[in-house]
């Protein structure tokens, strides 16, 4: 259990200091049963104090430059417990190719993403994924160009089989 401010009431704008007294707020209330009805307004709770942590240790990260290729940064994430503990997620270009050609298979999407830390260290993956699915994650620059050389083999394969193929004729 974690204590965390109930929320101020009805209409009330949320926030930390309109809450002054202080209420055991289980992490998983819906799992209880007996604790549903309140489960919303204490999720709304604990999702205050998070909000309010993370801005505090977010003003104490110092100015980090965004990851090259970075096309997206988002905020730091976990920064409420502690500058060493933040990171922040980032996007990179995304590569799509469409199979409207196949009614059977959505359309892919090769995506760079990764995360960083207040030191600038930077983790960086590819994401494949096929409708809105990831299907593949790699987690390093080898491990893409692997990946590209076993398809573009697969594909020479495809073709040079494609030519032996025989026609029928009926």
């Amino acid at each position: 259990m974690h204590f965390c401010a109930p929320e101020a009431g009805r209409g009330a704008t949320p926030s930390i200091a309109s809450a002054p007294r202080r209420h055991r707020c289980p992490r998983d209330t819906r799992a209880t049963g007996r604790r549903v009805q309140r489960a919303s307004s204490l999720t709304f709770c604990c999702a205050r104090r998070r909000y309010a942590g993370d801005n505090l240790g977010a003003n104490l990260i110092p100015d980090v430059a965004p990851p090259d290729g970075a096309l997206r940064v988002f905020d730091w994430d976990d920064a409420r417990f502690g500058v060493e503990e933040a990171t922040r997620y980032f996007e990179g270009s995304k590569r799509f190719i469409g199979r409207a050609d196949d009614p059977h298979n959505d359309d892919l999407t090769v995506e760079i993403w990764g995360t960083q830390t207040p030191e600038g260290q930077v983790s960086r993956h590819v994401n494949v994924t096929e409708g809105g699915y990831e299907r593949v994650t790699l987690s390093s620059a080898a491990h893409v160009r692997q990946f590209g050389e076993a398809l573009i083999a697969a594909a020479d394969e495809w073709d040079q089989m494609a030519g032996h193929d025989r026609i029928k004729i009926s």
